[in-house]
């Protein structure tokens, strides 16, 4: 899974002295998980924290929609992102949205 700069500070700078963390969830500010194992909230500032506009998604699952996982194409089409930032969304989006 991609994460995102802030999610990755998490694990990277875990400099508490606590031995026993007796509620991890509220002690890293987590959202508990859905029955279903998504959690809908997280997808939604993921989405936010990448910068893509609403218009810049449309953009990409239409082009994605006529030429699958040819992300210099793709990033081309859109003009304000990489192939490597087309490339960073659709790992971050691909089960939410399926693309198939």
């Amino acid at each position: 899974m991609a994460l995102t700069q802030q999610q990755r500070s998490v694990f990277l700078h875990d400099d508490h002295d606590v031995t026993l963390i007796k509620d991890p969830i509220a002690f890293y500010h987590l959202q508990p998980l859905t029955a279903g194992g998504a959690n809908p909230s997280n997808e939604i500032s993921e989405s936010a924290e990448s910068g893509w506009s609403q218009e810049e998604q449309k953009l990409f699952e239409t082009s994605y929609g006529l030429q699958p996982k040819q992300f210099g194409w793709i990033a081309s089409q859109i003009q304000t992102k990489t192939r490597a930032e087309c490339v960073l969304y659709y790992y971050r989006t691909k089960r939410s949205n399926r693309y198939r």
